[in-house]
């Protein structure tokens, strides 16, 4: 009886899964060969590839101008035509709005950022942010990154006449986490001058590839929604949750008291509440303004490291460009008194140039 019942149960997943993955066939839409139960991501599945790389090598495996895949179980399109590209996030973007990424507003708050919210959560909430960055807004916040900002060079000049070799993206990731905790979460972090700062080891421990629930949880966000609403595990750790959670409850609370004023992200959503008053569906929670704040934390420190890092890995590499660079900035420099400001900075056109070429690269 237990090996029928075995049997049948194997039976009934083979058959499942055969019908999961005939979807495009089904479909008639061209498909690449999915691997049960990769999809067509078995190499991310062995770590051997970031996302980013295992798409674009699905990318090149077809000449289509729309192809099907498998991210694990569900079924997706790649689109491989600018033209058609661009219609579909410009024309007809009232039907694809929504990014497919896990959000569970009640039962899971954290996951309820700007980034996951689909439908009209989303409009109402970026109508609400929108404001909050303007060049204004990022011009008074100015100050906060330049104090931070000069942290790092003192940091620095003990490296500057030396020969040792510099960890650059370490240093400019601490960094970025210093200007982050300052403008999103309303603190000074010291992760420049301590690599075990909690705020640092937070960060890491979120991005830690050896640890099998995070693999969960970064799978059902991206991947596989369902699994998380399946399973009940919460996109973001215990432990994760309730620092974010405490930390902008009570700096919102300062806030509106006027017990601390600041040109960051928390005095915004402050303000936005403030105006909202007593209108419920208006004014944001202390769990919505946290999920933002934390969408910054997560997707904004690792994004901006990258950038420097590998805008300063080209330089290195190319001296007449980073002279080139470097003489625009003394020159701008030398314009200003040594000052540095909101404008002042928009007049670095090639360093401009510069940090998109390496976006554009990597």
């Amino acid at each position: 009886m237990i090996l029928y019942s075995v049997g049948l149960f194997v039976v009934i997943v083979f058959l499942v899964l055969k019908y999961v993955y005939s979807y495009w066939d089904r479909h008639g839409l061209p498909n690449l060969k999915p691997e049960i139960p990769y999809g067509n991501l078995r190499i991310l599945a062995e770590k051997k590839e970031s996302f980013n790389v295992a798409i674009n090598n699905l990318y090149t495996r077809s000449t289509d101008r729309l192809v099907g895949v498998y991210l694990f179980f569900r079924p997706a399109i790649l689109i491989r035509d600018a033209h058609l590209a661009k219609r579909i996030m410009v024309n007809d973007f009232q039907h694809f709005h929504d990014r497919g990424v896990y959000c569970n507003e009640h039962g899971d708050p954290m996951s309820a950022n700007l980034f996951a919210l689909p439908g009209q959560r989303w409009k109402s909430l970026r109508a609400k942010f929108t404001p909050t960055f303007t060049s204004g807004q990022l011009r008074n916040m100015l100050p906060t990154f330049l104090d931070v900002g000069e942290k790092l060079q003192h940091f620095l000049e003990k490296f500057a006449n030396g020969s040792d070799t510099v960890n650059m993206r370490d240093i400019i990731s601490r960094y970025t986490l210093d200007v982050v905790a300052s403008v999103f979460f309303g603190f000074e972090a010291n992760c420049l001058q301590n690599p075990d700062d909690p705020f640092r080891v937070a960060l890491l421990d979120l991005n830690n590839p050896e640890s099998f629930l995070n693999n969960i949880r970064m799978t059902g966000v991206f991947l596989c929604p369902g699994l998380l609403k399946f399973t009940g595990i919460s996109s973001l750790a215990p432990a994760m949750k309730k620092f974010t959670t405490e930390v902008i409850s009570s700096h919102l609370q300062q806030r509106e008291t006027g017990q601390v004023t600041r040109r960051d992200f928390i005095q915004m959503l402050t303000d936005l509440r403030r105006e909202a008053g007593s209108n419920a569906e208006e004014s944001l929670s202390d769990a919505q303004c946290a999920a933002n704040v934390f969408l910054f934390y997560a997707a904004g420190a690792d994004t901006s490291t990258g950038a420097i890092t590998f805008t300063l890995h080209e330089l290195t590499h190319n001296r007449d460009a980073m002279e080139k660079v470097q003489r625009e900035i003394d020159e701008m420099m030398e314009r200003h008194n040594g000052k540095i400001t909101y404008d002042s900075i928009n007049e670095l056109k090639y360093l401009d140039m510069c940090i998109k070429e390496t976006l554009r690269i990597y």
